[in-house]
């Protein structure tokens, strides 16, 4: 976790020297108390994308072994579907756990559950990464173009958004006894 809280540090301090206008309180407030449900939505339909994904798997397995997958191109074709669902397999999995291991954090307003955002969002940039290596890979010039201007535009907004709501956690490492962070009002 260590890694982490530095990957954090050095986020943070970028987007601090990016000077980015800030929402407004309200705002960040609600986001940081709605996060867990948000995070619990994601996490069930990332566990439904991957069942999705495994019966992908299984009929691109299928056509590797159907008579016709004889042909060098049915093959190759079936053979990186294969590749390319195990990897989005893979991801779809790791972000079901990880959104699902930050619902309880979250809800109890600890840090440890924004670490956990904070994860998703290392995943999804190792994703973004991997499938940039795909498309290059397979030449896929219009899935190339999608992945640079779609996945750089959701990721910029992911981690504006991440650490704007990051002040609104406290740093508690165990979550028995906390329910809401503390909220004392001035006179």
């Amino acid at each position: 976790m260590e890694a982490v809280a530095k990957l954090e540090a050095f986020v943070y301090d970028q987007l601090k020297a990016l000077k980015l206008p800030q929402l407004p309180k309200g705002l960040r407030t609600w986001v940081g108390d709605n996060v867990w449900w948000m995070a619990a939505a994601l996490a069930v339909l990332s566990a439904l994308s991957a069942v999705s994904l495994i019966f992908g798997f299984m009929m691109a397995l299928g056509a590797l072994a159907a008579p016709i997958s004889a042909s060098w191109y049915v093959g190759a074709f079936a053979g990186w579907v294969l590749i390319t669902n195990a990897i989005a397999l893979t991801f779809a999995v790791l972000d079901a756990v990880v959104l699902g291991l930050a619902v309880n954090p979250l809800k109890e307003s600890q840090k440890k559950g924004w670490t956990f955002l904070f994860i998703l969002w290392l995943l999804s940039a190792l994703s973004f990464a991997v499938n940039l290596l795909v498309s290059v890979l397979t030449l896929n010039i219009f899935g190339l173009i999608g992945t640079l201007i779609f996945g750089t535009i959701f990721l910029a907004i992911a981690v504006y958004f991440l650490f704007e709501i990051r002040g609104e956690f406290a740093h508690v490492e165990k979550s028995a006894g906390v329910k809401k962070r503390k909220t004392t009002k001035t006179k």
